[in-house]
Formats: C-alpha cells, sequence, structure tokens
C-alpha cells in the first residue's frame, strides 16, 4: 500500500521548497503534467535480507517515517489522537479524525493516513 519511489513526483509537485517560498510564487496557470510513479520493482533491486536503489532512481520515505512515528508516540501515552502531518495514530477511546469536504471517520486503536 505504500510506494516510496513517489519522489520525483512530490518535487515536481512542489514539495521541495518550504511553505514560505510556496506562498511567495504564485501557481502556475496551468498546472504542470504529473509525473508518473513508477512501482517499487522498477526503482529497486531486491535480494535476501538486502534491497538498493536502482541508479538513478529517488524514494522518499517521510510519510513511512512519520508513520512510523505517528504509532511510537501513540503507544506511549494512554488515549491520543497522534497526527503527523496527515499520518495519523490513535489509542484509548475511539477518536473522529477530520477529513477533506467536512467529512470524518472514527478511529479506535488504529492508524492510517
Amino acid at each position: 500500500m505504500v510506494n516510496a519511489a513517489v519522489l520525483p513526483a512530490l518535487v515536481a509537485a512542489g514539495y521541495d521548497r518550504t511553505i514560505a517560498e510556496v506562498r511567495r510564487r504564485p501557481a502556475p496557470a496551468v498546472a504542470a503534467d504529473p509525473v508518473a510513479v513508477p512501482p517499487l520493482d522498477e526503482v529497486l533491486d531486491v535480494g535476501e535480507g538486502w534491497a538498493r536503489l536502482r541508479p538513478g532512481a529517488a524514494v522518499d520515505l517521510g510519510g513511512v517515517g512519520k508513520g512510523w512515528l505517528a504509532d511510537r508516540l501513540a503507544e506511549r501515552l494512554e488515549d491520543a489522537a497522534v497526527n503527523l502531518g496527515g499520518d495519523v495514530a490513535v489509542r484509548g477511546d475511539a477518536w473522529t479524525v477530520g477529513l477533506c469536504a467536512g467529512r470524518g471517520v472514527r478511529l479506535r486503536g488504529a492508524g492510517g493516513v
């Protein structure tokens, strides 16, 4: 469910700049064509107990790291909702987490994006 090969697409979409830089630079009138995200087997060589990036390939593990950290933080608390930029983990009583368009989802002892 996670494809870490998204780095070129994130950079093309402008995620390589700070919020301040994005605010200073107006959005283009026409959005750039999206960059395709390759399947992981096109960017990784995988063997028994090892993996390496193929030459010229790039990955972004930020979402994986944030999800892992959200899980670890929630484990240390009895009743909490942890949100690290959209990577959410909850523990204890059920929590309602807000989504786009005014919707929400009820989570209990779970994590997700």
